[in-house]
């Protein structure tokens, strides 16, 4: 899958997705300091989910209505780096195509979707 990572996404987080052979582009690299909106328009038009910490991105897809291949917001920011990184990773390998078309938030109480397209 592609995917974008948005700034806030840790280092381990990145690595952990790059590992299981994802084709991942990071914000910070190629758009630093770019606003959300317009990393959610990149993800639209590069086809990539969005990877991120930041759930403003739940609501432009969901308020504003902008179409992505899928978010995937990682609620985990009490828990260190690689903690994120192995949930994160471990999520991405049980639902694969399945974050497609979804709002996917990971958290520790459940790991709601909705259908942002």
């Amino acid at each position: 899958m592609r995917f974008l990572a948005d700034e806030c996404c840790p280092r381990q987080v990145i690595e952990a997705v790059e590992g299981l052979g994802h084709d991942l582009r990071r914000a910070v690299v190629t758009h630093a300091t770019a606003p959300d909106l317009a990393l959610a328009e990149l993800a639209a038009d590069d086809d990539r989910i969005i990877l991120t910490e930041d759930y403003d991105f739940g609501e432009i897809v969901v308020r504003l209505g902008v179409k992505v291949p899928g978010v995937l917001i990682i609620g985990y920011g009490d828990r260190d780096p690689d903690e994120r990184a192995r949930l994160t990773a471990d999520l991405i390998v049980g639902m694969g195509e399945g974050l497609l078309g979804h709002l996917t938030i990971l958290d520790r109480r459940r790991t709601p979707r909705r259908r942002s397209i």
